[in-house]
């Protein structure tokens, strides 16, 4: 194991802290990300459906595609990974849409259409707006897809749930590690978090901790 301090001790009682961001906990962001990294690079989009797809956005007019507000942001119509697994979907232009920071982070994961569904609209103009929006983006997205770049994710499965043990199996190392260290540091002042049981051998990766200075 890491050599550490000798534990602290204290009859002092503290309250204990709460912990809502553990790195535990980060496993699902990190599984979110290796697998946007997973699919290949997209070949190149011609200049043509570039130009198409600038027609169509210019018939919806400016600003955010989902509410109309000024839009900072772009947003992938179709989510690249859903329950921490790709779509099988390879992002080009085409899949990239004007969005404001608002509805890209309300928006996550979930389809356009559910998100669409929980936008609320106030008056008569708003609900003429939002259906307007809707019918077009169901325009946009028959189009989009006719041209959209995949991947086979059914042939690599056996592949990506070993990816995703992999980093289940490190959080909870990691987690457990720096329980770990903590409790030998700070002793019943520590403020540890539940780490799971893992599976893998972890003992090599322990033993070369041991000789970092």
């Amino acid at each position: 194991m890491v050599k550490l301090p000798p534990a602290q001790t204290s009859t002092r009682k503290v309250p204990v802290r709460a912990l809502r961001a553990t790195v535990q906990r980060r496993v699902t962001s990190t599984r979110r990300e290796m697998h946007r990294q997973l699919s290949p690079q997209a070949t190149t989009v011609s200049h043509a459906l570039l130009d198409k797809k600038q027609q169509l956005l210019r018939e919806l007019g400016e600003g955010c595609v989902y509410c109309g507000r000024a839009a900072n942001t772009l947003d992938h119509i179709e989510p690249l990974v859903v329950n921490c697994m790709p779509t099988s979907l390879i992002p080009t232009e085409l899949d990239v849409l004007p969005c404001c920071s608002r509805c890209n982070s309300s928006k996550g994961s979930r389809p356009w259409r559910q998100f669409m569904r929980s936008i609320k609209t106030n008056t008569p103009e708003e609900v003429n707006t939002h259906a307007k929006r809707q019918k077009w983006l169901t325009r946009y997205d028959r189009w989009r897809r006719r041209h959209a770049q995949r991947w086979n994710i059914e042939q690599h499965h056996t592949a990506l749930r070993q990816l995703n043990t992999m980093v289940d199996e490190a959080h909870a190392f990691m987690q457990g590690m720096v329980n770990d260290y903590v409790t030998r540091l700070h002793g019943p002042l520590a403020v540890t978090a539940h780490a799971r049981q893992t599976k893998f051998d972890w003992t090599s990766i322990q033993c070369q901790m041991m000789d970092v200075q």
